[in-house]
């Protein structure tokens, strides 16, 4: 799969790329050159990619050059990679403009043992509310879908999998007295996948937080506070440090 940044040199020297088109096929297409030789002597481009050697947009280290192509043209030398490394300072530019590097967080790991009123009432008016595609969307409108996707690994693979997992099994205490061991299975798979959601959709509202311009920025600050939330069986339930419910009320 093409990574950004993802171009096409051509013959004479021009690099050509669109912002948020990561898709080698997609450059062709959008500037109407023909992909139909094989012969490296008669080639007149070649498809390359410069991307991060540790895999990260959000905080990469050095960049790597490559041609994509199985036949390389026998045109191409190293005055080539350097028209091609121009043009990638204009994408990195264009990048950085649009990306937030902070430190990733954990909110379980912030000694939250209390909420207040300010924080409740955020809460109470975003519980139950699904932004999944709306953050995707906007997200991925603005930077392309293959650094958003990236970026949105990288938080996820921080703290997403901690988080979900924690709530996972704090919910999984309280059903526990709840319910016979004959029905435990059924309703375990049901209680964990409404609650997964709920937890998911902050995930990835917090991981937007690190794009120039994000919308759902309350939310983000309940994260980034130390909080986590979820309903269940209309009770709102807010967790503070490991995981542990610090706040728990009747939804009205």
């Amino acid at each position: 799969m093409c990574k950004p940044f993802s171009a096409i040199v051509k013959k004479n020297g021009d690099v050509l790329w669109q912002w948020k088109m990561d898709s080698h096929t997609d450059i062709l297409n959008h500037y109407n050159i023909k992909d139909d030789e094989s012969d490296p002597e008669r080639l007149e481009f070649a498809r390359i990619e410069i991307t991060p050697r540790n895999g990260s947009y959000l905080y990469p280290d050095d960049w790597e050059f490559k041609i994509d192509e199985n036949i390389i043209p026998t045109w191409f030398t190293k005055s080539y990679e350097l028209f091609a490394w121009d043009e990638h300072k204009k994408w990195l530019k264009m990048l950085d403009e649009n990306l937030i590097r902070k430190p990733t967080i954990n909110p379980f790991s912030m000694n939250r043992t209390s909420v207040n009123e300010e924080e409740l009432k955020i809460i109470r008016n975003q519980v139950g509310i699904q932004v999944w595609n709306q953050v995707g969307d906007q997200v991925g409108n603005q930077v392309g879908i293959q650094v958003w996707n990236q970026v949105g690994d990288q938080v996820w693979n921080q703290v997403g999998d901690q988080v979900g997992n924690q709530v996972w099994n704090q919910v999984g205490d309280q059903v526990w007295d709840q319910v016979w061991d004959q029905v435990w299975d059924q309703v375990w798979y049901q209680v964990g996948d409404q609650v997964w959601y709920q937890v998911r959709n902050q995930v990835r509202v917090y991981y937007g937080s690190f794009f120039v311009g994000f919308k759902f920025k309350e939310m983000v600050k309940i994260w980034e506070s130390g909080l986590v939330y979820y309903s269940y069986n209309d009770i709102l339930y807010v967790l503070g440090k490991d995981g542990e419910v610090i706040h728990q009320e009747e939804i009205r």
